[in-house]
């Protein structure tokens, strides 16, 4: 049971081995006999909770993030970089100082949007927003270099597919964090 629970946080641990305890009282088994056989193998039940739940490590970067401002930073700085350069007469730094903009507009807006959500949950989005809206900003100044033979089109055209994978394993993150946030949270009594 103690490999089985390994690596998780310590709620999950602990519902974890009263459902496993539980079970092994209702098979009529006491807990010293070999219970693999009722259980399943400790190696495969590990996988399996670590598809459902986030591991300590994941857990506490999220209560303590670090870093979850980098796109943000990294926006501010390229997007510093391009005033520069056009203010010294660069006339072609037009589309990327464009997908500055636009990425940073919908950043703001994420951010104003995300800021009621739980703190966990809002260092998650935040992390990857920001970084969400410097790939953004390429995004949109690619595209509009697209049209006339710069970068290749089915570049430009696979970046929304990798938002929507991205997109994906966020969501997928989300619902590992709030079946682990509903275990580590104190039962509320009547």
């Amino acid at each position: 049971m103690a490999a089985a629970t390994a690596g998780l946080t310590p709620g999950v641990q602990a519902r974890m081995r009263a459902e496993y305890t539980a079970h092994v009282q209702d098979a009529g088994l006491d807990e010293a006999e070999d219970v693999e056989g009722l259980l399943g193998k400790p190696k495969k039940a590990r996988r399996a909770l670590a598809r459902l739940y986030l591991d300590v490590a994941t857990f506490e970067g999220l209560r303590e993030p670090r870093g979850q401002r980098v796109g943000f930073w990294i926006l501010g700085a390229y997007g510093a970089l391009l005033l520069l350069l056009w203010a010294g007469g660069n006339d072609q730094v037009g589309p990327p100082l464009n997908g500055v903009a636009i990425a940073g507009s919908l950043l703001a807006l994420f951010t104003l949007g995300i800021r009621r959500m739980g703190p966990e949950l809002r260092a998650l989005l935040q992390t990857n927003l920001g970084l969400w809206a410097v790939n953004f900003s390429f995004w949109v100044s690619w595209t509009t270099g697209a049209w006339t033979g710069e970068p290749p089109l089915w570049l430009v055209m696979g970046f929304p597919l990798m938002w929507l994978c991205w997109g994906a394993e966020i969501t997928f993150k989300a619902q590992k964090l709030r079946r682990t946030l509903t275990l580590e949270q104190p039962a509320v009594s009547a």
